[in-house]
């Protein structure tokens, strides 16, 4: 939330696990773009979801909420109707 790298704390009390979906080339044409009718453009945008986890804070746990990269998404712009 705060744009800070945390570190996740993994222990026997605490076994978290996240799935992570990094876009390879966001901002890049989707990749049936080519499949679109004339005048819309694709483009691929990261989209994130928030997970509350237990992290180390100066040598401290604390619960905080954590933005994590979720999912590589097609978004669409019909370029006609700009």
């Amino acid at each position: 939330v705060e744009s800070k790298w945390l570190m996740v704390v993994q222990h026997e009390q605490y076994k978290q696990g996240v799935l992570v979906e990094q876009c390879e080339n966001e901002d890049a044409p989707c990749k049936f773009d080519n499949l679109l009718p004339l005048g819309v453009k694709s483009r691929c945008k990261q989209h994130f979801v928030y997970r509350s986890l237990v992290v180390l804070v100066d040598g401290v746990m604390h619960e905080r909420m954590v933005r994590l990269p979720n999912a590589c998404k097609c978004s669409l712009r019909d370029m006609r109707r700009s």
